[in-house]
């Protein structure tokens, strides 16, 4: 048996197979039951693992460092095989995690609607008017979040609110066309 986190692999053009069950909570909502696969503890090796999954005896998708997710949504319960390549460059300590997880659709939209504004910060003068009116609508959305109890009927309204303030304030209201007046 295999022990998440272990290594796998320990030198260049190695194979491995993973087999095992996963059931599907009872509720999910909203939400799509989702496999994630890592190649290390916070995110992917990108040096070159490879893996195709198989989901019931069914080819359903290949993953590498742009793709290391699998719906999984639909069912109660799953066989999964997946296919595992440590890649041609030498990579001492090749692992394999795999986590289950439920994605809601509304979570995931706002946080690249509030990811996009904030990785711009990093390119604005912290002085100027424009760097101060995204920290503005950014910290305004998310007072908006109620994470008094996650996940709760409330948590999840208050997600779209979030996600509606800023879609009007932020990418309507501050990111629309203007009007520029130039001087030669």
């Amino acid at each position: 048996p295999y022990t998440q986190g272990t290594v796998w692999s320990d030198k260049m053009d190695e194979h491995a197979w993973f087999c095992f069950d996963v059931n599907s909570p009872e509720k999910i909502g909203e939400g799509e039951f989702i496999l994630k696969i890592r190649t290390d503890e916070t995110d992917w090796d990108a040096v070159n693992p490879q893996f195709i999954v198989y989901v019931d005896g069914k080819i359903t998708q290949g993953l590498d460092t742009n793709h290391m997710m699998v719906s999984l949504s639909g069912k109660k319960s799953y066989k999964l095989h997946i296919y595992a390549y440590a890649g041609m460059h030498y990579k001492i300590n090749v692992r394999f995690y795999a986590d289950i997880m439920v994605e809601h659709p509304d979570i995931t939209k706002l946080y690249y609607d509030l990811l996009i504004p904030y990785q711009v910060l990093d390119y604005a003068d912290e002085n100027s008017k424009e760097y101060h009116e995204i920290v503005t609508r950014l910290n305004s959305a998310l007072t908006r979040v109620n994470f008094l109890r996650v996940p709760s009927k409330e948590f999840y309204e208050s997600i779209k609110e979030a996600d509606k303030y800023l879609n009007k304030e932020f990418y309507g209201e501050l990111c629309k066309d203007k009007e520029v007046s130039t001087i030669c």
